[in-house]
């Protein structure tokens, strides 16, 4: 699962043109406090940490807590948490970068959990989701299709939603988010990835 989800954070990261985030945090003005929800192993904070100036306080939260780090510095904390469960409540508004992948289409109500994890943002602060889009490429393969199928299927068995829901922005605005933004980059896999 681990090597799956190290596949997926490097296809992603080369989608996106070598970056982790968008949100035009300012590492500069001191230490902040990053959260990453559903961080597995926390390979994207251990990423981001070597991306970016200073010290700051990274907490990453999992329901799983098997692929959490035996050992970390001190400014890393793990805790597990559930998206479809209320948040602790001394975590509100205090988090100036709020980050989840891949999680939404797993919860049967993604618009509590997206205002629930708006919640934890500090006036000021960001949030950055990625999720997938249903969409495929012109020049696709059968493998990339049947693959779609697959989790559109798997996806509405489990009665939630496969891609990103037209709504998401409107919820973060409700939520009193400002220049929210909405970019979709194209992942390759298999032999249509031409970094091998």
């Amino acid at each position: 699962e681990i090597k799956r989800l190290s596949y997926n954070h490097e296809i992603f990261k080369h989608g996106m043109g070598g970056r982790l985030l968008f949100a035009p945090v300012d590492w500069n003005s001191g230490s902040k406090s990053v959260l990453d929800s559903a961080t597995a192993n926390g390979l994207w904070l251990r990423d981001l940490v070597c991306a970016i100036p200073g010290t700051h306080t990274l907490t990453g939260t999992d329901l799983n807590p098997a692929h959490f780090p035996s050992s970390t510095s001190s400014n890393f904390s793990y805790h597990v948490q559930d998206i479809n469960k209320p948040w602790p409540s001394t975590w509100t508004s205090s988090f100036d970068l709020v980050h989840q992948r891949l999680v939404l289409s797993a919860s049967p109500q993604p618009e509590a959990v997206v205002k629930a994890m708006a919640d934890l943002v500090k006036p000021g602060g960001w949030i950055e989701f990625m999720e997938p889009k249903d969409l495929l490429a012109d020049d696709a393969g059968p493998m990339a299709k049947m693959n779609a199928t697959l989790f559109r299927d798997l996806f509405k068995g489990l009665g939630t939603y496969y891609g990103l829901p037209e709504q998401f922005a409107d919820w973060l605005r409700e939520s009193g988010f400002e220049e929210v933004q909405e970019r979709v980059f194209e992942c390759r896999l298999g032999a249509k990835q031409e970094n091998e």
